[in-house]
């Protein structure tokens, strides 16, 4: 009996115009694969500003449902789904902050980001984060004539550490000038 492994993978091509793209792969054979295109309207080039508002195209989420106590039964499940989340973006100082519309008014400050690469053309930051939960590793990449990004969030320990197992969410995001 074959076994059944899926690996998601989030694929932008924002240099060749295209949308974005999700492959399902890994043992599945080529009939089995699927691919789901979300284009992104046309734009740019964008002036280079430190304020972006975001919006989320496509999303991904890799996890463990909670209720599984043997993972062994079932294993990572998989979801594509169309993007509903919106950040809003500013850079300064060598950091980049985020605010997800979840939290807007919640958290005054939002999310900070090293920037590791910072250029005319693209941006990209990472934060690594210590809770009572477990870790939280944000990671976002745009390029910044183009307005495409992507932002994955990982967590070691699920949401709110209930799982206790890590999980991933992944989206390909508009981003525009504010």
């Amino acid at each position: 009996m074959k076994r059944l492994m899926a690996v998601l993978l989030l694929v932008l091509l924002p240099f060749l115009g295209y949308g974005v793209a999700l492959v399902v792969g890994g043992e599945l054979s080529k009939e089995e694969r699927k691919t789901i295109t979300a284009p992104f309207p046309a734009g740019g080039p964008f002036p280079l500003v430190s304020s972006y508002t975001c919006k989320s195209s496509i999303g991904v989420a890799i996890y463990i449902e909670p209720e599984d106590k043997d993972v062994t039964k079932r294993g990572f499940e998989g979801q594509v789904y169309s993007g509903t989340e919106r950040l809003f973006i500013s850079i300064d100082k060598g950091y980049l902050y985020f605010q997800t519309s979840a939290n807007a008014g919640v958290e005054l400050s939002g999310t900070k980001l090293k920037i590791v690469e910072e250029s005319a053309e693209n941006v990209t930051a990472v934060s690594v984060e210590h809770t009572t939960d477990g870790a939280i590793v944000n990671l976002f990449s745009m390029n910044r004539k183009t307005g495409t990004a992507i932002w994955t969030k990982q967590r070691s320990r699920g949401l709110f550490g209930q799982t206790g197992h890590p999980d991933v969410q992944s989206h390909g995001m508009v981003c525009r000038p504010l």
